[in-house]
């Protein structure tokens, strides 16, 4: 009974633009009736990561008489859509802040961001194939270069921020998705970081204090000691933590069951947020310990110049969860 957890992400100074994300259940993310381990395809983006591409002006009325919005060229780039109903995002292509529709998502979040810091506004365009279940989405920045973000689920909900979380001078970008549509989104997420790679793009840095999956999983390990009968303690193995869960005597004696001694499980990140510490940009985690319980695992994860590394610390528990 492999139990899973992902990563949120939101905003911070440093960098204007936010958003917002959650998990998927337990046994999968939303739905999917398949996990694809193959990913071949690739996003199709308008350019390659880094690199200029040939764009188009086109003229927008507005309530100040109109304006001009610069567009990536495209043959077969699909009209933006709405979202199929007000729940549901699966099936959106477009960008991020002309999804009109979807209600249950704050599209006015991607309307104004700039993720790079160069004071142009920059925009999310989101393809998806549904036969994979993969969602492709391509960073357009407002001065013409492009970023594809690495295949992802599609029935995740995609959140954006940056930030100096290494403190080079340079924007970060923190790229996670939640399951917003799972009966349990402390259970499930997605996170990546990208790094600026000194030539217009970005390169995705690699979180060995993590286990990692494709598509941006990761996870942590937890045991689970004896429980009583209304709580449960619990060991995380990366790290040593050691806590008790309140979890009640309904959940022992309608959901527990004891695992075998020195067994180990996987749980998700779940939930990021971008945050200052002591002056400091650092992403604030979240990881839903137990299916179904809502108790989620915080800590920081901090980037430590003296080893290029992002780091696990100030492990707490129990940690709201914050949307």
């Amino acid at each position: 009974m492999k139990k899973k957890v992902l990563l949120v992400t939101l905003g911070l100074a440093f960098a204007l633009s936010a958003c917002t994300s959650s998990a998927d259940s337990g046994g999968g993310r939303g739905n999917l009736e398949d996990d694809i381990e193959d990913d071949t395809e690739e996003a199709d983006p308008y350019a390659e990561n880094g690199n200029k591409e040939e764009y188009d002006q086109i003229y927008v009325e507005d309530e100040d008489g109109g304006h001009y919005e610069t567009v990536p060229q495209s043959e077969d780039e699909p009209e933006p859509t709405s979202a199929p109903d007000d729940y549901c995002f699966w099936e959106y292509e477009g960008f991020l802040d002309e999804a009109a529709d979807w209600l249950a998502y704050k599209n006015e979040d991607f309307r104004i961001a700039d993720y790079d810091g160069d004071m142009e506004n920059d925009r999310i365009y989101r393809k998806f194939d549904d036969e994979q279940q993969m969602a492709y989405y391509t960073i357009v920045f407002g001065n013409g270069n492009t970023f594809n973000i690495p295949a992802a689920w599609y029935t995740g909900f995609p959140h954006v921020t940056s930030a100096d979380f290494d403190q080079d001078g340079e924007l970060e970008i923190l790229f996670t998705q939640t399951y917003d549509t799972s009966t349990d989104p402390t259970m499930a997420g997605d996170m990546w970081i990208f790094d600026p790679d000194g030539r217009g793009g970005y390169k995705e840095v690699v979180l060995d204090c993590f286990r990692s999956e494709a598509h941006g999983e990761r996870y942590l390990s937890i045991e689970y000691g004896e429980s009583t009968e209304a709580t449960i303690p619990f060991k995380i193995i990366e790290t040593g933590f050691e806590a008790v869960a309140e979890v009640g005597v309904d959940y022992i004696e309608g959901y527990w069951i004891q695992p075998p001694k020195g067994e180990t499980y996987d749980i998700h990140i779940c939930s990021a947020n971008a945050w200052l510490m002591g002056g400091k940009a650092v992403i604030e985690c979240k990881a839903g310990i137990l299916n179904k319980s809502g108790l989620m695992l915080g800590f920081d994860l901090v980037y430590n110049d003296q080893n290029d590394k992002y780091e696990i610390r100030n492990m707490r528990f129990p940690s709201d969860w914050e949307w």
